[in-house]
């Protein structure tokens, strides 16, 4: 069975990687052949062609945020399953199961009604993820540095903090780790404000 989808989510850089990522093991441990578009912080990638659509048996929208007008017209007369992104990693073991019964065939008029649906406002809890799968990066990067340089002192290597002389450079690797800590508070600050579903461009604030 062919397959093709689209994964989205309100940050753009947790959700919508971790589903296509699950989606494409799950799909290739059933047999199945899957192409998974992904629609991040950084734009579009592995975007999907009229002939992979057109040659796919079913397509899944697991969705975070509205997509575009045009992306719903791309699916006119596919058998489309719709899924929040969210749900689709809990239901990943069955995301496949009797997916005749879940789809449902898009016609130009349900593409159009789709395309122009609002965002969604969402929960508190909502905007609460967003923030976190926004500084999600700087904690992990800042967690493996912090470690690094702890793990290079157990091997022998000096550590010396600028109080003491010249810094050496597990104290400056370790410095940069509890920095990327730091940066979680104001990355959530900027993006708990933003509404549901809009990409929070964070290169402006900076």
């Amino acid at each position: 069975m062919k397959i093709v989808a689209v994964t989205n989510c309100p940050a753009g850089i947790a959700h919508t990687y971790m589903v296509a990522e699950a989606l494409e093991r799950k799909a290739v441990s059933l047999g199945h052949t899957i192409k998974v578009e992904t629609q991040g912080a950084s734009g579009v990638e592995n975007h999907l062609t009229p002939a992979e659509i057109k040659a796919a048996d079913y397509v899944i929208l697991a969705l975070g945020r509205t997509i575009s007008e045009d992306d719903y017209f791309r699916f006119s007369g596919k058998k489309v399953v719709e899924i929040k992104v969210s749900e689709a990693l809990k239901q990943i073991e069955t995301i496949f199961d009797d997916l005749d019964a879940k789809a449902t065939t898009f016609g130009n008029d349900q593409a159009v009604k789709m395309g122009k649906q609002e965002t969604p406002s969402g929960s508190v809890m909502s905007h609460l993820m967003a923030g976190v799968s926004a500084a999600l990066p700087f904690v992990i990067g800042g967690g493996l540095l912090v470690a690094i340089a702890n793990m290079l002192v157990q091997f022998g290597m000096p550590y010396t903090d600028m109080a003491n002389g010249d810094p050496s450079f597990t104290w400056i690797v370790e410095s940069i780790g509890y920095l990327g800590f730091k940066f979680m508070i104001p990355i959530m600050g900027l993006i708990l404000p933003v509404p549901l579903g809009i990409n929070p461009h964070l290169h402006p604030h900076f």
